[in-house]
């Protein structure tokens, strides 16, 4: 009886020891400067324009995480020096990820979105 205590503690301890080891450090997305983060998002939102013409699907979501991963490098400082970039930015992002994400695509108003979000760059870029 006494074995099996030690057993179930050792197997509890061991347990809760290894659960700690399995998690991954959070990694922060590097911070680029605002110039450098648009040039390359409006760079993948040209690739995806031509990946949305050719209607292929596996590029298109292939792309898009591009997009929301560059985004995420410089947003913070858009959003303080541009709030009404940002929200345009936003506006047509968002939808525009959600949407590539999904089973079907419409590839209508992905492409939309994908030209409404463009504009808002070079707009942005032009600041």
């Amino acid at each position: 009886m006494k074995l099996f205590k030690y057993i179930v503690v050792l197997t509890i301890g061991c347990s809760l020891a290894l659960s700690g080891c399995a998690k991954k450090p959070e990694t922060k997305a590097e911070v680029v400067d605002p110039q450098t983060g648009l040039t390359k998002m409006i760079a993948h939102s040209d690739e995806l324009k031509a990946d949305l013409q050719s209607k292929d699907a596996k590029k298109i979501k292939g792309t898009t995480p591009k997009l929301e991963d560059d985004w995420a490098t410089f947003e913070d400082s858009v959003k303080a020096k541009f709030p009404d970039g940002y929200n345009k930015v936003e506006t047509s992002l968002d939808p525009l990820i959600s949407g590539a994400k999904q089973s079907s695509l419409d590839f209508a108003l992905l492409g939309q979105l994908n030209d409404e979000l463009n504009a808002a760059l070079k707009q942005l870029n032009s600041n």
